[in-house]
């Protein structure tokens, strides 16, 4: 709107007021406006400040319960191994086997190499012990041992036997620490953590032996000499850290990053488990390797009479969820709508003041000519009643939409807000909706497959024409970024299949939109077979390969999860919801097959989607260029 530049006329009494008594107003407006957005701004960002640090420490609390509940688990097992001890009078090599097959070690302690039983045998007495455990089930039993230390400490029994075969028999007393975390145990009475040590049959992984002294039955054990004297043997196991510690990293969904040093040790700085090795410069590191972990907290726990040392950062998945653009929002948008209330503001007044000297002037003339006076005042009566009006009018659209939008970036500073409430006010305050519309078509899909409510078909269709349709499709686009479309068929095809068309024409136009998205040179290819098996039917086989950007397995078995890409940095540069590759999957699996993927980063990917086809005996096979001559002639027909 262009307002009109009204001044007052020559000689008029309003000349006679100063510039600033008519703008004061506006101006007032605009400046507070403008100071109420600042503080908006800045009560916005020290709440979001403080609600990032509360969810930090959430994480890491999470973290250092986690840590302190494996461990302790794998004590309470090595704990039970001495019940054996204490209910049977003599413990053989098959008896052992049978007390550990019944925990299931594979999944109740996956970070163990295995749980075994060490014995004190002084080094004269080797031989006989030999024949004993040898009369006891294990006829090949032999002490591996050296040196001339007065007590050997053999490894007797140990399950899994034949993945630790190897290790049978072995004096583990010849590694000092060991040793001494044998002797703290023994002495103690309670478990005791060897320092970080390298298992050399795990590639040299760090982790440690954990063990737990068992006494003879009735046995006085309330000195050292006494525990000492009453130490019948150690339940031990050999452990892991990368198997100990593996599922935390999910559980916290990629946003922390945690480290553990082992503070009894001399070399407290040097970290025995990094879980994504960006701290080889000790637990200070996390403060100087400039990727964005702008958190760090340590926590200290007490692990086997050992003090570990746990430090846990922020990684940028974390600093991705916080919404530091909300407070920048608030600002501008506060500043322009309190430049825009004062621009209206001043205009009014500059309107107010041409009525007021209209009305003046009319009076003067009015004072002259009596009849017309009523009337004059009438009609500016009824100007500055419109113009009120108008003013109230005005100011009740402008606050409006003022106040939903400091509202409602209020309540998304509410750290209990959930997503989609999230969603929601986002959307109240950008009312650019267009990328929600895609989203919101994948998210009915998904429902419905959710709900079972998603219908299929099975009719007789040609999966050559499918292809060429889909193709079709995305060919301008592919000649547009210079990347070649390759199809390739069997020599001899069918010439129908049995399934749904539509639904498989959508999973391709999936596979085949994703391939040319995230490919910027190279070519994108198309194969297909054809499987017949005897036992599962009948299966269209479709793989679709590109040579774009690639990922690893873990984000391989990411992209299949709703919402979810191979790669944070793609999801910014390339766009997308997340929902293509998941109801393919589905889709996939409610027509018979199933949706694979692999790949390699900066190689490429390569998805295999399986279609049951229904029963191909009796089916005529052709080849592709038939089959597309067929089709041309049926549709001049």
């Amino acid at each position: 709107m262009t307002l009109p530049e009204l001044l007052p006329p020559e000689g008029d009494p309003a000349r006679d007021h100063t510039p600033w008594q008519g703008r004061f107003p506006s101006l007032s407006i605009g400046v507070l406006g403008c100071l109420a957005a600042l503080v908006a701004f800045l009560h916005i960002n020290d709440s979001q400040s403080e609600s990032d640090s509360l969810r930090f420490q959430r994480l890491v609390e999470r973290v250092a319960t986690r840590i302190a509940d494996i461990t302790h688990r794998y004590e309470y097992g090595l704990r039970g191994g001495r019940g054996l001890f204490a209910a049977a009078e003599h413990v053989t090599a098959r008896e052992w086997q049978l007390y550990i097959a019944s925990h299931g070690l594979e999944s109740e302690f996956p970070g163990a190499l295995g749980f075994g039983v060490v014995r004190r045998v002084p080094r004269m007495d080797l031989r006989r012990f030999e024949e004993t455990i040898r009369a006891d089930g294990l006829p090949e039993f032999r002490v591996d041992t050296a040196g001339d230390a007065p007590e050997v400490l053999p490894i007797t029994f140990i399950e899994p036997l034949e993945r630790n075969i190897a290790v049978l028999g072995q004096d583990v007393g010849l590694r000092p620490e060991a040793r001494q975390a044998a002797e703290l145990a023994m002495l103690s009475g309670r478990p005791a953590l060897t320092p970080p040590i390298r298992h050399l049959r795990e590639n040299e992984q760090w982790g440690f032996m954990y063990f737990v002294p068992c006494y003879a039955k009735d046995a006085p054990i309330e000195t050292e000499e006494q525990r000492r004297n009453a130490l019948e043997c150690w339940i031990y196991a050999p452990i892991v850290m990368d198997r100990l510690l593996s599922g935390i990293a999910t559980q916290v969904e990629y946003q922390v990053d945690f480290d553990i040093f082992d503070e009894t040790s001399e070399d407290a700085r040097s970290s025995f488990y990094d879980r994504d090795g960006a701290q080889a410069g000790g637990p200070s590191a996390a403060l100087d390797d400039g990727s964005g972990r702008h958190f760090v907290a340590y926590r200290t726990l007490e692990i086997g009479q050992r003090r570990w040392r746990v430090c846990v950062s922020s990684l940028p998945a974390f600093h991705a969820g916080t919404q530091s653009w909300m407070g920048w929002i608030v600002l501008e948008g506060g500043a322009l709508a309190a430049l825009l209330l004062a621009l209206f503001v001043h205009w009014l007044g500059s309107q107010r003041t041409r009525a007021e000297a209209l009305v003046e002037q009319r009076t003067r003339e009015l004072r002259l000519q009596n009849r017309s006076l009523e009337a004059a005042l009438g009609r500016a009566d009824a100007a500055t009643k419109t113009k009120s009006e108008f003013l109230a009018n005005m100011s009740h659209e402008i606050r409006s939409p003022m106040t939903a939008i400091l509202g409602f970036a209020q309540l998304l500073h509410d750290p209990q807000c959930s997503a989609e409430q999230r969603n929601e006010y986002l959307r109240t305050i950008n009312s650019n909706g267009n990328h929600l519309l895609s989203l919101f078509n994948d998210l009915l899909d998904l429902s419905k497959i959710d709900a079972l409510r998603m219908a299929v078909e099975s009719r007789a269709c040609s999966p050559l024409e499918i292809v060429d349709d889909v193709v079709e499709r995305f060919a301008e686009r592919a000649r547009t970024k210079g990347i070649a479309l390759v199809v390739n068929w069997p020599a001899a095809l069918p010439e129908r299949i049995l399934t749904d068309p539509a639904r498989a024409r959508q999973v391709l136009e999936s596979l085949l939109g994703n391939a040319l998205k995230f490919t910027e040179q190279g070519e994108v290819r198309i194969d297909s077979s054809f499987e017949e098996t005897a036992g599962q039917g009948s299966f269209w086989v479709c793989r679709v390969q590109d040579t774009g950007i690639g990922m690893d397995a873990r984000q391989m078995e990411q992209v299949f999860e709703p919402f979810t890409q191979g790669d944070n940095s793609a999801t910014r540069r390339f766009g997308g919801s997340g929902l293509g590759l998941p109801i393919s999957r589905r889709l996939t699996e409610l027509l018979g097959g199933g949706l694979t993927g692999e790949g390699k980063p900066g190689q490429g990917c390569t998805f295999t989607a399986r279609f049951a086809t229904g029963p191909l005996e009796g089916v005529r096979r052709m080849k592709s260029d038939e089959l597309r001559a067929q089709r041309t002639r049926a549709t001049q027909v």
